[in-house]
């Protein structure tokens, strides 16, 4: 069954839904490029705070005072803010849009005209590019046991757009339907999602779009890459650091959610015998990683021991349920 705002129908061509959590200048200029976007008529535009202590909230009522503000005062995960937007969203397409990115004037008319010439397509996203103009990757293929031999062992040796998973229509600017893209931004056909909620909340942080992209393949709908549409997105704000006990807490956290999207998908079995494999290898990069740090005493390399024993430990027994953590 397809889902419906709170209400009656979508009333609206376009509800943009931005989440932010704590980048208030970042979401500042997000929020800039949107206005001065040409978006389809009548649009929204839904701001999903994420239990910001930045002044975010306060920026957005001063300076943007048409922007529909959700305030989630308990800091959650990208699925359960992306369905708070959604849930009070009234488009008949939804545009999923990270706070740290900025479209370029045409890009959201390109998506949506895509969408409407399209109507086996479900999700559509844009070239992402770095601030300096830097293609940056967007298209990835759907994981499988394979995954863990390409992820973990060929790309310590090899770069090949096979190895990293990449496909060459990316690489060289063609349109395509990849397996799934990443949520910086996504414009969703709302005829497309399932019952609501339409993201899985049990993925706390990533795979979230990775399963519900997974999910609709599997009900027939393409995905498609737009290279038309272009977004700059300053890749980096909540991207993976090694410095703290906290960087491995968001570790811990993508493979939390790794290998309940392969027990979800393809059963238990096919998940216990990756993650075996996984922590096997963790415990060879945990004991590399060891010797390396007594040996040039880095404290990036003691990170890395830590972080290794910790994921062996939790592939190869399990254990506790990681939750994310509430903002620094």
């Amino acid at each position: 069954m397809n889902w419906q705002p709170h209400g009656s129908s979508a009333g609206k061509a376009l509800s943009v839904v931005v989440v932010n959590t704590n980048h208030r200048e970042l979401l500042e200029r997000c929020l800039s490029a949107l206005f001065n976007a040409s978006l389809p008529q009548p649009s929204e535009i839904i701001v999903v705070d994420n239990a910001s202590t930045d002044g975010s909230c306060q920026m957005v009522e001063s300076l943007f005072p048409s922007v529909i503000l959700v305030r989630r005062t308990v800091r959650n995960g990208p699925a359960a803010n992306y369905n708070a937007g959604f849930v009070v969203a009234e488009g008949e397409f939804l545009l999923v849009l990270n706070e740290d990115a900025e479209v370029c004037p045409d890009t959201i008319s390109i998506l949506y005209e895509h969408m409407l010439a399209h109507p086996d397509v479900a999700v559509a996203g844009p070239r992402l590019t770095y601030p300096d103009g830097r293609p940056q990757t967007a298209c990835n293929r759907f994981p499988f046991w394979s995954s863990v031999v390409k992820r973990l062992v060929l790309q310590k040796f090899i770069q090949t757009p096979w190895a990293l998973g990449q496909y060459q229509e990316e690489r060289t600017g063609l349109p395509f339907h990849p397996d799934w893209m990443m949520a910086t931004c996504l414009m969703v056909r709302r005829a497309a999602l399932p019952s609501y909620p339409p993201y899985d909340e049990q993925f706390e942080v990533y795979y979230e779009e990775t399963d519900l992209q997974y999910r609709l393949h599997l009900a027939g709908w393409k995905m498609a890459w737009v290279p038309n549409a272009v977004v700059k997105h300053h890749h980096g704000v909540s991207n993976f650091r090694l410095n703290s006990s906290r960087d491995i807490l968001f570790r811990m956290l993508l493979y939390q959610s790794r290998y309940r999207y392969f027990r979800k998908h393809f059963g238990r079995l096919y998940a216990a015998s990756l993650r075996g494999a996984e922590g096997c290898l963790f415990c060879l990069f945990a004991l590399e990683n060891v010797l390396l740090s007594a040996a040039t005493r880095s404290h990036e390399r003691r990170m890395k021991a830590q972080l290794y024993k910790r994921l062996a430990r939790y592939a190869l027994l399990g254990g506790q349920t990681y939750k994310v953590p509430p903002p620094s």
